[in-house]
């Protein structure tokens, strides 16, 4: 295979007109589900890279048109559950975030450290859980195969209104103020200072940033969790505190700094920066 192939793809966002859905592994016609979603904004072209391609490389680079999406999920799992459940909790958050953000910084006012916006943590969870499996390989949705453990666990979740967040799971959340947008799959990264590592995963889109971690032992992050009470309903409200001033750099948790580790799955991992 040719190096121009092999980069296509691995770039490929868009599945088969039908095969099994990213998210419930059931097989029917597939969608677009977009990522971010369409109502948080951000549908401009982007451009889709490789976590490692060096920017000037245009051969490692594509660029998509209406912002990224993958083609890989059922219209049940797209429109119903991430469009009319859980989603429209994901674009209030979000966009309370970035306009209260926008709105300071067009008043020529200094951004306060911190500020609480209410939110449903249990349908932020699900929302988020729900894009990052639906952000999947393409040859996942040709493949009669069953979700990886760690997924499996996330997808009874988002099904399950009722459930608590899973014990073995925390969902971390950070002030995110940039354009580009990332999405971090089956990443394992160790941090020299602490000796110790975690299995994640990680959507990034301004203005918020999360960070799905899989049993992360005794590793304590300096982070805020978005599900304080992992037995608190699908409906209970509570406060989000973002953090203005203290946030991780745009490159967290990716780029461990010196002598730490990062190991990803490169067909599963896409950089994606807006004009």
């Amino acid at each position: 295979m040719s190096r121009q192939t092999s980069i296509t793809q691995r770039l490929r966002t868009y599945g088969p007109k039908e095969g099994y859905c990213a998210i419930c592994r059931n097989f029917a016609k597939l969608t677009k589900e977009h990522i971010p979603p369409k109502s948080c904004g951000n549908i401009d072209a982007v451009r889709l890279k490789k976590l490692l391609s060096p920017s000037t490389d245009n051969n490692s680079s594509r660029y998509i048109q209406g912002g990224l999406n993958f083609k890989s999920t059922c219209a049940n799992c797209n429109n119903h559950w991430l469009g009319d459940v859980f989603g429209p909790s994901l674009t209030g958050l979000t966009n309370d975030v970035a306009n209260y953000a926008k709105s300071i910084v067009d008043s020529n006012l200094i951004l306060p450290d911190r500020y609480q916006f209410v939110a449903t943590p249990q349908k932020v969870a699900r929302a988020v859980i729900g894009n990052i499996l639906a952000a999947n390989s393409i040859d996942l949705v040709a493949d009669n195969r069953g979700h990886f453990p760690i997924y499996r666990a996330m997808q009874d979740y988002f099904f399950d209104v009722a459930s608590p967040l899973p014990e073995n799971i925390t969902i971390y959340y950070w002030f995110y103020p940039s354009k580009g947008v990332q999405i971090l799959k089956a990443m394992k990264t160790c941090f020299a200072f602490t000796n110790a590592c975690i299995l994640y995963d990680v959507i990034k889109f301004f203005p918020l940033a999360y960070m799905v971690v899989w049993k992360q032992d005794d590793l304590q992050l300096n982070l805020d969790v978005l599900v304080k009470d992992r037995n608190m309903s699908i409906e209970t409200k509570d406060y989000l505190t973002v953090n203005f001033r203290k946030f991780p750099s745009l490159n967290f948790p990716e780029i461990p700094g010196e002598n730490g580790l990062t190991l990803f799955n490169d067909s599963q991992t896409a950089l994606g920066t807006y004009n």
